[in-house]
């Protein structure tokens, strides 16, 4: 988890940075790549979870 932690902060500060230059597709793309990292985090939580879940 701390490697996503440090991945969705970089893919953040990225956005931040893009946000800054007047380029939409750099823009475009930092957000998809943020996105992509949140998807990923959501999905290693929900896995967490699961695990947790007896079996019925």
């Amino acid at each position: 988890m701390e490697e996503l932690t440090k991945k969705l902060q970089q893919a953040l500060t990225e956005v931040h940075v893009t946000m800054q230059s007047d380029d939409v597709d750099t823009e475009d793309a930092a957000w998809v790549k943020y996105l992509d990292v949140r998807f990923e985090i959501a999905q290693y939580r929900k896995a967490a979870a699961a695990a947790e879940l007896p079996a019925i």
